[in-house]
């Protein structure tokens, strides 16, 4: 076991491959447990409030576990270094932190160097070093994330041997074979809902007029297309050489070519908000005055998205979103009538079963009447 299991939930991961066995076996660490603050008083809400501050403050687990592997990589005795066991030290304080109130501060944190290892990296679109990298030591200014670049290195330990190991590009295609050709066109999806909400219509016996709407529906769609064409460009760190896809703005993250820096963080957040306030608007277009209309104006939309190539998908999926909306109402309140019709037909035919009922009995004890007055 290579971890402090408590069997309170934990999972466990059994391998049987030999070649994972452990050449020695590792004393397990004992580390003496960190005495409760103690105040000497009564505690005070004060106290309590001060307590989640420096919880907040000194939460530094990711941080700490981070350092451990790349000290691990970087130093020549690897997780037995002492800056290594000095980071294993410090994860037992700070996970008991919440029990005990004894906290560990950053500047505690044994140094790495700036260069980190590649199996590290936010993701593929990074540039790894090949040649040997100058390891200098953490600076005050690498926390300016706008301004500071960050080296990666390959590393020759094990984690890094498994991350080069895997190949994404045919990890990909592999998937993109897997799945059905009509499953990988967009288009194809967006075909299949059209077609289904069109039967649902029927059932419901809508009587939809969205042939009505399709100039309409151009003009949304295209005010919609000029919006998401000014943001891509808008909130582009390069707007004069490359713009956001739309796949950024949709999803309100712009992903760039590494990890995030603060300036694309806040990009993001004010373009998010950004694109909610015209998916908003299309919405409150799209609804119209009633049902009837809201769904008319929907289809009709989705009708022009398969006219042409140009325009942007995600325009369809906004329309989408009210449109299954407008329907599920409806077949709610069908349902709904459908109960209600049901249940007052249960009851009528219970009324008629208990008329009959009494109809049958009178006529029985007519006849015993008649069968006794014969008997006399």
């Amino acid at each position: 076991m290579l971890a402090g299991g408590d069997l309170d939930g934990d999972l466990y991961n059994i391998i049987f491959d030999e070649r994972f066995l452990l050449q020695a076996k590792e004393d397990a660490a004992d580390y003496p447990p960190a005495e409760p603050i103690d105040l000497g008083r009564p505690v005070e809400a004060t106290d309590v409030a001060q307590f989640f501050v420096d919880f907040i403050e000194n939460n530094l687990v990711g941080v700490i576990s981070n350092r451990h592997l790349v000290i691990s990589d970087q130093q020549p005795k690897g997780v037995y270094s002492e800056d290594a066991l000095t980071c294993a030290r410090m994860q037992s304080v700070i996970v008991d932190f919440p029990k005990t109130g004894v906290k560990v501060t950053k500047s505690e944190i044994p140094k790495a160097d700036r260069a980190k290892p590649d199996f590290l990296a936010p993701g593929p679109r990074i540039l790894i070093s090949k040649d040997k990298v100058f390891h200098e030591p953490e600076l005050a200014n690498d926390k300016d994330e706008d301004t500071y670049v960050q080296d990666w290195y390959p590393s020759n330990k094990v984690l890094g041997h498994l991350y080069r190991a895997i190949n994404e590009d045919k990890f990909l295609d592999d998937i993109r074979q897997q799945l059905d050709h009509s499953t990988r066109r967009p288009n194809s999806l967006l075909s299949n809902v059209l077609a289904y909400m069109v039967g649902q219509t029927e059932e419901l016996r809508l009587q939809t007029n969205w042939e009505q709407y399709i100039n309409w529906a151009t003009d949304c769609r295209e005010r919609y297309n000029e919006q998401m064409r000014t943001y891509m460009i808008q909130y582009s760190d390069t707007p004069w050489n490359s713009s956001l896809t739309e796949a950024e703005v949709f999803v309100g993250t712009i992903i760039g070519r590494g990890k995030q820096t603060r300036r694309q963080r806040d990009s993001s957040a004010a373009m998010k908000r950004t694109y909610d306030t015209l998916v908003a608007f299309v919405i409150t277009e799209l609804r119209g005055e009633d049902a009837i209309e809201a769904i008319s104006r929907c289809l009709a939309c989705l009708h022009i998205c398969f006219l042409g190539e140009d325009g942007f998908r995600s325009f369809a999926w906004v329309v989408v979103s009210v449109l299954m909306a407008e329907v599920d109402v409806l077949q709610k309140k069908a349902r709904a009538q459908r109960s209600m019709a049901e249940k007052a037909a249960k009851r009528e035919s219970g009324r008629g079963e208990k008329a009959a009922k009494a109809t049958a009995e009178e006529s029985r004890m007519s006849l015993l009447r008649e069968l006794e007055r014969l008997a006399v």
